[in-house]
């Protein structure tokens, strides 16, 4: 039998190492899932009641919760202002790009 590069059974050694690299797991996923876990303890391990007052809204809750709701909100102001970020940038490459065409 003879292999031919274009025969299924042909695999250089330069792609058999490729695949092994695609086959490991990701660095990344690694230290989001580590992230995670620990983020997962600490909101577990956070149960104490707590008063939250601001302006006219008073509530009695647990800090873990107090914890999810300021990430949460953070998130939307992040993507908010990142979304308004782009779209301003888009629009002043557009007035440039009529102002000199």
């Amino acid at each position: 039998m003879t292999l031919h590069p274009d025969d299924s059974s042909f695999e250089s050694p330069k792609r058999a190492t490729q695949a092994a690299q695609r086959s490991n797991m990701s660095p990344a996923i690694l230290v989001f899932g580590l992230v995670a876990l620990v983020g997962l303890f600490f909101f577990l391990g956070n149960g104490e009641t707590t008063q939250f007052h601001f302006l006219f809204w008073d509530w009695t809750t647990t800090v873990r919760w107090m914890i999810l709701v300021s990430i949460l909100l953070g998130v939307v102001i992040d993507r908010s202002f990142t979304f308004w970020w782009r779209r301003r940038k888009k629009r002043r490459a557009k007035e440039r790009e009529l102002a000199e065409g």
